[in-house]
This record gives structure tokens, C-alpha cells and sequence, in this order.
């Protein structure tokens, strides 16, 4: 259920910035911390490790953020890692580990102890 109520609010934020291009996209920072206040403020208790992310197209800048997982981001010109933090539910403000990569096509490595997934982008030409 905390997963569910996580994206819903991610994806309502991201939805909201895109219906109004005027406006500046969201602080990843001040989104974890909204997540972080929304699940305990709905009883949530426990700790939920969460990356969250966007690529804002217009800039070609892949921007994460950290909250008890750890990633590594390689483009076409660098390979930056992201440490893993305390996971969402620990503290009561974040201030989370970030990052802000420039490149058209790339891949995300993200991990969790022994679990691995793989994102990958790369526009069509």
C-alpha cells in the first residue's frame, strides 16, 4: 500500500509540472520530504528504501535522488555513482543524496544488497 500512495503522489507532481510548462519542475528534495511527511502522517511505520527520478527532455538532465538505495548513472560522457542514504520512514526531514547528469542516451544501475535492476534510455533518431 506505501508503494502504491508513493508513486500516486510522484506521478501527481510530475503530472502537475507537465500540465504547466510555466512552471519549474519539482525539487526532487522537497519531493521525498512530501513522501516522507505523507506516509507518516497516513500511519505508515517502518523504513521504505526509494529512488526516485526523472530525465527532463528539454534539458537532457536525468536528476535522482536517494532514500536507502544506491545507483550508478552512466551517459555518453560520464559515470557518476549515488550512494545509498537512510531509507524514507527513518528520519523525520531529509536532506537526500542527489544528483543532476546531462546526456542524451543512458543507463541507470540501481541496487539493493544483492537485488539489481537496470533502466536504460535512448532516443530514437
Amino acid at each position: 500500500m506505501a508503494a502504491f500512495l508513493i508513486r500516486v503522489v510522484f506521478n501527481d507532481l510530475l503530472k502537475s509540472a507537465v500540465s504547466y510548462p510555466e512552471k519549474k519542475l519539482p525539487n526532487i528534495d522537497r519531493i521525498i520530504n512530501q513522501i516522507n511527511y505523507l506516509l507518516e502522517d497516513s500511519g505508515f511505520s517502518g523504513q521504505f528504501p526509494l529512488l526516485l527520478g526523472y530525465f527532463n527532455t528539454q534539458n537532457k538532465v536525468i536528476i535522482m535522488a536517494s532514500a536507502g538505495l544506491e545507483a550508478e548513472i552512466t551517459t555518453e560522457n560520464t559515470h557518476v555513482k549515488l550512494p545509498r542514504s537512510l531509507p524514507l520512514g527513518t528520519l523525520k526531514f531529509y536532506q537526500s543524496n542527489h544528483l543532476e547528469v546531462k546526456g542524451n542516451a543512458w543507463q541507470c544501475l540501481i541496487r539493493n544488497n544483492s537485488q539489481k535492476i537496470k533502466l536504460m534510455f535512448n532516443p530514437e533518431t
